[in-house]
């Protein structure tokens, strides 16, 4: 019983050991203010509400931050306290939007974007419809491939392409969305993975937006270990 026990134990005990490999990361990222639809131009007399959101440093989007919105050019274009953009003569103004917060960081967090300012002119932003990644190992485990998250009229797809393999031997493989790649802690769990070559897709449940997570995240569940990961394109 002993022997028994001791080989079980040596068992789980390499197979920790080769989720690992080499690299064991921090669960901690840089906090973000994300401008989700930016524009790059106004109609005079024209509204536009810009839609913002401040992700924390475990890369969870806190919906309790508020913001300051400010404007180079308040002659130009005028933006209220809740981010609605008033376009009120020709030209360029540099837009920003702070959070207003502290609670994660000492640094100011911001972001900016320029818009101009035309009679009659109104430029929507790009509606994005796939955003491509990359899937690299992080592990002693072979997991590599490339992909797309797909907006479709049944909501959210990933789809992996031919390249994509991951070794078999992975123990109780998930895929997930996040914004902290180095952890499943918050993130979106998409499905275990049962597919470990080749093209094949999952369909993203409870249907986020399309810009909410920045990476793909694969993740040895079993053993709390991030395998491997890809950065959503912009």
């Amino acid at each position: 019983m002993k022997k028994y026990l001791f080989l079980l134990f040596a068992i789980t005990a390499i197979a920790f050991q080769s989720c690992i490999g080499d690299d064991i990361e921090p669960d901690e990222v840089t906090e973000q203010v994300r401008i989700l639809n930016p524009i790059d131009s106004l109609g005079i007399d024209s509204t536009y509400q810009i839609e913002v959101s401040f992700f924390n440093n475990v890369g969870l989007m806190d919906s309790s931050t508020s913001f300051i919105w400010s404007s180079s050019a308040p002659s130009i274009i005028d933006i209220s306290s809740k981010g609605l953009l008033t376009g009120k003569s020709a030209g360029n103004s540099i837009i920003s939007v702070t959070a207003n917060s502290l609670a994660y960081t000492d640094s100011t967090l911001s972001a900016q974007f320029e818009v101009g300012v035309a009679e009659n002119v109104v430029t929507p932003p790009p509606v994005v419809t796939q955003r491509e990644v990359t899937i690299n190992t992080t592990s002693s485990y072979d997991l590599s491939g490339s992909g797309v998250l797909k907006s479709t009229p049944n909501g959210l797809v990933l789809e992996l392409n031919n390249n994509y393999n991951a070794d078999t031997g992975l123990p109780d493989l998930v895929v997930y969305l996040s914004n902290n790649p180095n952890t499943n802690n918050g993130a979106l769990q998409i499905a275990e993975v049962t597919v470990f070559n080749g093209a094949h897709s999952y369909i993203i449940p409870s249907n986020p937006d399309i810009n909410q997570y920045s990476h793909v995240l694969y993740y040895c569940r079993k053993f709390s270990v991030k395998v491997g990961d890809g950065k959503l394109s912009n």
